[in-house]
């Protein structure tokens, strides 16, 4: 079982993911634009009580300013269970021990 702290910052918010399948996340940049800053490809990511990785952030108008942008991601990543999510989920960075 993983445990997750609970940290007030929110990063940014859920626009869309449908469904436990979905790897694509549209999230409302809350950042004025710097969303795509604020995080990297590898960064894991936490969603209500399930972990991704992100494998990709898109600049989703291919204009440069990454808004709006959304990751591609690995869902359920250590040891948590895809989940669906709604929209306006936080998006946050997990915070626990992994022992191997």
């Amino acid at each position: 079982m993983i445990w997750f702290h609970t940290h007030s910052f929110i990063l940014n918010s859920l626009s869309s993911l449908a469904d436990d399948n979905d790897t694509t996340i549209t999230f409302d940049d809350a950042s004025g634009g710097v969303a795509h800053l604020m995080f990297r490809v590898n960064d894991l990511i936490r969603l209500d009580n399930e972990v991704c990785r992100i494998t990709s952030i898109v600049d989703t108008d291919d204009d440069g300013a990454y808004t709006p942008a959304h990751f591609i991601v690995d869902r359920a990543v250590h040891g948590t269970t895809k989940a669906d999510h709604t929209n306006n989920t936080d998006i946050r960075f997990p915070f626990f021990n992994a022992y191997h």
